[in-house]
């Protein structure tokens, strides 16, 4: 049987997933890794040297992993960090020289494509709106009946949010105003898309909201009633360093950016209609896989 893999290398995360596909298309998961790679360690903008080779390590021992699964086919795609650092080419330069891997820098759009194709395997007839918050951008898809009818990607990831505006600890009252004006300007279309078709589920697609039903004390598998936890949201965004370090359900590589990706989830959540929130394990990746898939069927 055939394994494909995909590579989807984010702003703070890495990702690699292994599948095995047999005679009748069907694919089943072999191995999925994830590594903080931090490339976005010190913002959204130049991969700092220690991200820059941290990031090579890791890639090298992907591509042992691959070799080890016996791998035919695999697709590597960089996001926004890759989009917009002055040595993102670079980067992809050496990351080919040394393991001959080849990535492709995705726009935010065909990323948001990506994330709908995958979370749609799970959830093929529903109407619900997509959230997908990586480091430095944030994807939203509005889906009605299963169908993807408007589709955008925003610079708002968390990392560009935390070394703008959480620079106080606890983060600071003008700074949450500061953040939460900016969020208005970048989300105007968001607001107008909902305006003309609502939705009453929101569907989370990244380690984050994995994060926030750790924190919530939900499973995974459940969804949240949003009004059930404004106030949980509200304190954990007041919270000092000191007391999340003292949280083991946030991992420590989110221990200091979940403040801000607190602040984004309540805006949104303010500003729509959704009544209802998802965690969805199925993301990027797994819409990546399934269009390697498609394109082998033709």
């Amino acid at each position: 049987m055939e394994k494909l893999a995909v590579i989807d290398l984010g702003s703070n995360t890495f990702h690699l997933l292994i599948a095995q596909l047999d005679a009748q298309q069907q694919l089943t998961v072999v191995l999925r890794k994830r590594v903080y790679a931090r490339l976005a360690r010190t913002g959204i903008g130049l991969i700092s040297a220690t991200s820059f080779q941290e990031g090579l390590r890791i890639l090298e021992d992907f591509k042992s992993i691959l070799d080890e699964h016996q791998v035919k086919e695999t697709k590597v795609v960089g996001t926004e960090m890759l989009r917009l650092a002055p040595n993102g080419a670079d980067f992809v330069q050496q990351v080919y020289a040394l393991t001959g891997l080849q990535i492709e820098i995705i726009s935010g759009l065909k990323e948001a494509e990506y994330i709908y194709l995958g979370i749609k395997q799970l959830h093929p007839t529903s109407s619900y709106l997509i959230m997908d918050i990586g480091g430095g951008s944030v994807e939203f898809i509005l889906v009605r009946d299963g169908k993807q009818v408007w589709m955008t990607s925003v610079p708002i990831g968390i990392a560009v949010l935390y070394f703008r505006f959480h620079l106080s600890d606890p983060i600071s009252e003008i700074e949450l105003h500061q953040l939460r004006q900016f969020l208005s300007e970048k989300t105007t279309h968001l607001a107008e898309a909902l305006k003309e078709d609502s939705v009453e589920e929101l569907v989370g697609a990244s380690g984050v909201f994995e994060t926030f039903f750790d924190v919530l004390g939900v499973p995974s598998n459940q969804a949240i009633d949003v009004a059930a936890i404004q106030n949980r949201l509200d304190k954990l965004i007041l919270s000092s360093y000191q007391e999340r370090l003292e949280l083991d359900s946030i991992p420590k590589n989110r221990k200091k950016m979940i403040i801000v990706a607190s602040a984004l989830l309540k805006y949104v959540l303010e500003q729509t209609s959704v009544k209802r929130m998802r965690y969805s394990p199925n993301s990027l990746k797994e819409g990546l896989l399934y269009a390697m898939i498609q394109e082998k069927k033709i």
